[in-house]
């Protein structure tokens, strides 16, 4: 070994040292209670090798409350928070910046745009995305989401009649139907997914989060728990390891950069000449930067970083959603047929007025459906932890007091610069003093009636759900999100009848994103499958 690689050996060492000292000596939250854990792997095991994702979480707040402490790799104590109180509390402003190791992976996935910002960083970036997720921009989206459903439903038509048991693998037909819908709208890039095309980019999104980061081996948590004790500045570096999760970011990257920079170069060059006056995305972002001063606006870096993020987050998030709607709906049929009823009646009033198809008002007035969309983002969390550290000393307050190890009930957990907090969405979402004694329950007729628990604070954008983060740090897309939801389930709804095939098992795994797949066909990747009847013939 040469006298560069011990001297990077030493430096690490030293800063690994330093760290595990300062945090030795925080404020210590060891009186909360949590499960035991191992010094070396903490509970890392029992959080990534859940079949079912939220189980551990659900299980750990019966037993300790909405706070409790689990272990992180090498002696860390680790804050978990499902407290309504203390989630508005952390999300408030960027007092509780996103953890080094998790902002890292974010990085090698998205590259430094708005899911890595943070701070000033992140709300001068966001100043410039905004006109691009507006309420008129989403409206002159709309006829896209509208028309990509229908291709959907002609293309499962067309898989049908080759289908013997009618049964389809519908995951990838939504991950290319939102990856198609987020090309043009954001991108005006034709990934035609739909139509069978396949380039380098489609490929590499197939099944990229089950091949980088499902069920991970111990010695990975471990090298990954080492992130937290190094210099911020060392941390980019780690891309270039042989690990077989940062070759698979790598390969992924490598592709996606190289296609936004191309966008990207073509978008200015067009502005240049005054030939751009497109309305995707993309477009108002480079026409928004352009006027801003040079500490107000983007770098090239964060521009093509932003394409990324929308091309990954603009599209795995929703097709994901929607895997998890589809099969609750084929559970269900009564449910299915409200909601099949409400489409209609608004349909016949859509004809009564002269227009062809469902306006996005339209959608927005359908009860029903609105209804089990929320409950969809409720239930199945697609971002399920999100990780956190104390930006500085402070006092986490509580809504529901717990009860510490020593025997006393608190209202407020007192924490240290650097502390490590995890949001659990799952959790959350699952909290009966928000949701009620049936929080555990797949109900989506609570939204159709549901009022709001006095007392209890707000939490997140849209149902009141903490799926889309909160505070300064919501997500940017929740809109355009729920409209392309909508879009979809009215389609398939119209055009045909769900029903879940017996014998079948469906796992969530927990990823990057929260995973489906079929007990006993991990092999397999993401599945969904549904057995669909078309409603007229094909």
């Amino acid at each position: 070994m040469g006298l560069f690689q011990n001297c990077a050996l030493v430096v690490a060492a030293v800063c690994v040292a330093v760290q595990w000292y300062q945090r030795r000596n925080h404020r210590s939250i060891k009186d909360i209670q949590g499960p035991p854990s191992t010094w070396l792997l903490g509970n890392e095991l029992d959080i990534w090798w859940q079949e079912q994702l939220g189980e551990t979480d659900f299980k750990w707040m019966a037993q300790y409350g909405n706070a409790w402490r689990v272990g992180g790799c090498f002696g860390e104590d680790v804050l978990v928070l499902a407290d309504p109180k203390a989630l508005q509390h952390i999300f408030r402003g960027y007092n509780y910046p996103k953890r080094a190791d998790f902002r890292q992976t974010i990085r090698f996935l998205t590259g430094t745009g708005l899911l890595y910002a943070d701070g000033a960083d992140h709300h001068r970036q966001k100043r410039v995305i905004d006109p691009g997720f507006g309420p008129g921009q989403l409206r002159q989206f709309y006829p896209i989401f509208r028309s990509k459903a229908a291709k959907l439903s002609t293309k499962l038509r067309e898989a049908l009649t080759k289908s013997e048991d009618k049964i389809i693998n519908i995951a990838p037909w939504l991950a290319h139907t939102t990856l198609d819908i987020i090309g043009e709208t954001a991108l005006n890039y034709p990934f035609n997914t739909l139509d069978n095309h396949q380039d380098e980019l489609t490929s590499v999104y197939e099944n990229l989060f089950i091949d980088a980061v499902t069920f991970p081996p111990a010695g990975a948590l471990i090298f990954k728990g080492l992130w937290c004790y190094l210099p911020e500045w060392i941390l980019p570096w780690m891309a270039y390891l042989p690990a077989k999760q940062l070759r698979v970011f790598r390969r992924y990257m490598g592709v996606a950069r190289r296609v936004a920079s191309q966008l990207l170069d073509d978008v200015c060059r067009e502005m240049v000449s005054g030939q751009n006056n497109r309305r995707d995305v993309m477009s108002l972002m480079v026409r928004a930067n352009s006027t801003q001063g040079p500490k107000q606006g983007m770098t090239n870096d964060e521009l093509v970083s932003q394409m990324t993020t929308l091309m990954l987050a603009g599209h795995e998030t929703t097709a994901s959603s929607m895997n998890w709607l589809l099969w609750e709906l084929s559970k269900d049929l009564e449910y299915q047929a409200l909601c099949r009823e409400e489409i209609a009646n608004i349909r016949s009033q859509a004809i009564a007025r002269g227009d062809d198809d469902l306006s996005m008002t339209d959608l927005e007035n359908m009860p029903y459906v609105t209804a089990i969309v929320k409950e969809t983002f409720r239930f199945h969390p697609i971002a399920y932890h999100l990780v956190r550290k104390a930006g500085h000393d402070d006092v986490i307050p509580l809504l529901t007091p717990i009860r510490t190890k020593s025997g006393q009930f608190v209202t407020e957990i007192p924490v240290s610069k650097g502390q490590s907090v995890i949001a659990s969405v799952c959790a959350y979402n699952r909290c009966a003093e928000v949701w009620g004694d049936d929080a555990h329950v797949f109900n989506p007729r609570r939204y159709l009636n549901r009022e709001k628990k006095e007392g209890v604070p707000t939490v997140g954008v849209y149902g009141d759900v903490l799926t889309f983060a909160a505070g300064a740090r919501a997500c940017i897309g929740w809109k355009f999100s729920v409209i392309e939801l909508h879009s979809l389930v009215v389609e398939l709804l119209e055009n045909f009848e769900l029903s879940f095939p017996e014998g079948k098992t469906i796992l969530r795994v927990p990823a990057i994103a929260m995973t489906c797949m079929v007990e006993g066909e991990r092999e397999k990747g993401v599945q969904m499958p549904i057995r669909l009847k078309p409603l007229v013939n094909c």
